[in-house]
């Protein structure tokens, strides 16, 4: 007999026992409590770290990224933010070794300061979106004031570069090798200065970020490649934040590789991956809808102050903080004192309404600025098309519909394995006309599929009272459980809550003249 129920990977011939659950999204026309959801960190670490590549490790605070990662690095960074605003989250660390083997080379920008100064003032080199300020005197040389920048940017640890001066040239280098701090196209490191008036003395950079003097360049060992060494020592181990600073469509892939493999129905290590993106909208949209996948999360912000590494932390903070709370919490227009992202610097970074609609429809994350702040347009999956990905299909890209399934699925799985794990199992007694016996006899050892039903219908009520899924009635109606040998099959249709997203108003002022 074949399976009447069959999931992915569960054969009739598969035998050991367990919960095996699939979940199958943008299906039908097209028009107890669940565990912990923990945050892993997988980015680079330095040579100065004290960790070792490809090793899981606790963060209980900032000081353990930064000795056990590098000061600076995208660990480091990333952990100083998600604990800023999430203390409360179980927060780990994958270390992903450097680009190495070959020429790697490190992203590099220069500021260069002119003329002895003629009057006191200040000179700021803002590095991603942080100010670093030194105060010089009237007749100070260029070698002087170039020399009390490179010290305040130095002191900064947690800062993802190094700063040294050569007579008023300040060279900025990326503490890590390769193209994820920045190359010729791709902006990762922001950078500014500015100077007093009235002081003679001028500063100017090489450009707006790192990879402007100097773009980086891979190894022979790519950080990608190295990426996904890494994830290999949590392919049996549940993170369900992902977290990367990677921008390349080699590194996503890799993670979607990993959040695939995991989430098959008999391993059941339902995860998503987290990623950030600070390009153009063109590219962001080449590498979403390459990924086009229900469990990738990439947000969006154009030439951000903030590097990959801070904008993927932020965000997965905030999808931790407030989906254990609340499975479907609506995210539009988040912002907030948990939500610590600046507005794009230049207004000719804020994205139009059309570039919102576009990005939204295409599956990312989009990050709007206004003047006082930034904010979460829709949190969104990168699955925004069908199959072949030449159709939009948005059934799948509005991250609740991930969210609240994954929880609906990992608590009736632990409810059976609790109530049910070692019991026996029959079929339901059955009337002449084919119909469950309503009077058959239930035992506390056996189970039964009919009572699997009337349990699964109870959690549905459940998650409607808690306005996390609709439609309560008709997903109980759709509910299937069947007997086939030894396992208990089962299936039903789920629909998540929506979001109020908009409200319109159409209205007709029909006054007399």
């Amino acid at each position: 007999m074949s399976l009447q129920i069959p999931i992915t990977g569960v054969a009739q011939d598969y035998r050991v026992p367990g919960a095996y659950a699939e979940i199958i999204y943008a299906q039908g026309q097209a028009n107890a409590p669940a565990t912990t959801r923990e945050v892993v960190l997988v980015m680079p670490m330095l040579t100065t770290g004290i960790w070792t590549a490809a090793t899981l490790y606790k963060i209980n605070n900032v000081k353990d990224a930064e000795d056990g990662a590098g000061p600076g690095s995208m660990i480091h960074r990333a952990a100083r933010v998600f604990l800023e605003v999430n203390k409360d989250a179980k927060l780990w660390a994958l270390p992903v070794a450097e680009t190495s083997g070959g020429s790697p080379v490190a992203a590099t920008a220069t500021v260069t300061v002119a003329t002895t100064a003629t009057a006191a003032g200040t000179a700021t080199v803002t590095i991603c979106g942080e100010d670093c300020a030194f105060t010089f005197k009237s007749a100070d040389t260029v070698t002087t004031i170039a020399a009390g920048l490179v010290g305040v940017i130095n002191a900064k640890t947690w800062l993802p570069c190094t700063a040294n001066n050569a007579a008023g040239v300040i060279t900025l280098t990326a503490k890590l090798k390769g193209i994820s701090q920045g190359t010729a196209t791709v902006s990762v490191i922001r950078l500014r200065a500015t100077i007093s008036t009235g002081v003679t003395t001028t500063i100017t950079t090489s450009g707006a970020f790192l990879g402007s003097a100097v773009a980086g360049a891979e190894g022979s060992t790519t950080e990608a490649a190295n990426l996904a060494t890494a994830l290999v020592t949590i392919a049996a181990t549940r993170k369900y934040y992902v977290v990367s600073s990677s921008n390349d469509s080699t590194s996503w892939t890799n993670i979607k590789t990993h959040v695939t493999t995991k989430t098959e129905p008999r391993r059941g290590l339902r995860s998503v991956g987290v990623v950030a993106y600070t390009g153009t909208l063109a590219a962001m949209t080449t590498l979403a809808t390459g990924q086009n996948y229900e469990r990738t999360r990439a947000a969006w912000q154009k030439n951000s102050d903030w590097d990959c590494a801070a904008i993927a932390a932020n965000y997965a903070a905030v999808l931790q903080k407030r989906e254990a709370v609340d499975s479907a919490y609506n995210f539009d227009n988040y912002s907030g004192p948990d939500w610590l992202v600046p507005p794009a610097y230049s207004n000719a970074d804020w994205p139009t309404s059309d570039d919102l609609n576009d990005a939204i429809s295409d599956g990312i994350t989009a990050i709007a600025s206004n003047d006082a702040t930034s904010y979460i347009v829709m949190s969104c999956a990168t699955r925004s098309k069908n199959s072949t990905g030449t159709v939009d299909d948005f059934r799948a890209t509005q991250s609740r519909v991930v969210s609240v399934t994954d929880e609906f699925v990992d608590e009736a799985c632990i409810n059976f394995v609790l109530n049910h794990g070692s019991k026996k199992f029959a079929d339901d007694e059955r009337l002449a006309d084919g119909s469950i016996n309503p009077n058959q006899k239930f035992l506390p050892s056996v189970l039964k599929p009919s009572q699997t039903i009337a349990e699964l219908r109870k959690q549905m009520d459940e998650y409607e009272l808690a306005a996390k899924i609709q439609d309560a009635d008709k997903t109980k109606e759709s509910v299937r459980a069947v007997k086939t040998g030894g396992r208990l099959e089962t299936g039903f249709d789920l629909e998540v809550i929506n979001w109020l997203d908009q409200m319109t108003m159409r209205v007709a002022e029909i006054s007399n003249a």
